[in-house]
């Protein structure tokens, strides 16, 4: 993906930068400057997260974590390599219970965007900016609605949902940490990572 867009740039006659007008200039060095301070409170997010099984994790290590799954999600389908990232900031005795953590990361930034998503796009029909045939509005609205509230289920019957699981599995060992690392995740704790989510 990366050599087909530098291919595509590379096929312009004019530099893309000479493009850009001075507004958009503004907001690309805006985002530019943000960036440390994303990941600043994307590691802060992990670290929240690990320090209730291991109180010495570090945010120095959190980062560590972030970078690296960064760095392995871009050749990875679907940022997967996000997760190998994050296990390798931590102890291989910690690895199952922090798959699950982040897991629960993950699901908790994309309900934050999804619910800020909904918002914009109920604003963007109000104000007439959308002009879509109304199956698909109601498709998309609906099917949005949907999902955000299957995530809030996840979260609020957390508790619930690995008993089942270890019901199926009783003998997985790796599985069975893994879930009970869900009872690690309290209410106070779970704001506070929905909280960050929405700072960041």
């Amino acid at each position: 993906a990366l050599a087909y867009v530098a291919h595509k740039l590379m096929q312009e006659e004019e530099p893309l930068l000479l493009k850009i007008g001075p507004e958009s200039v503004f907001f690309l060095i805006l985002a530019l400057l943000l960036l440390p301070l994303n990941l600043g409170i994307e590691a802060k997010k992990w670290q929240v997260l690990q320090k209730r099984i291991d109180p010495s994790f570090n945010w120095f290590q959190a980062i560590k974590g972030v970078l690296i799954g960064m760095s392995l999600g871009l050749f990875t389908p679907n940022r997967m390599g996000e997760y190998m990232g994050r296990l390798m900031s931590v102890t291989p005795d910690q690895r199952w219970e922090a798959g699950t953590f982040t897991l629960v990361n993950r699901l908790s930034q994309m309900l934050i965007t999804l619910l800020l998503g909904i918002c914009a796009w109920e604003l963007m029909l109000t104000n007439g900016d959308i002009e879509l045939a109304a199956t698909w509005i109601y498709l998309i609205r609906y099917g949005s609605i949907s999902l955000l509230i299957g995530l809030l289920l996840f979260f609020l019957t957390k508790n619930f949902s690995p008993k089942i699981l270890k019901a199926f599995f009783p003998r997985h060992k790796g599985l069975t940490r893994s879930l009970a690392a869900f009872a690690h995740i309290h209410p106070s704790l779970l704001l506070k990572v929905w909280g960050l989510s929405l700072l960041r």
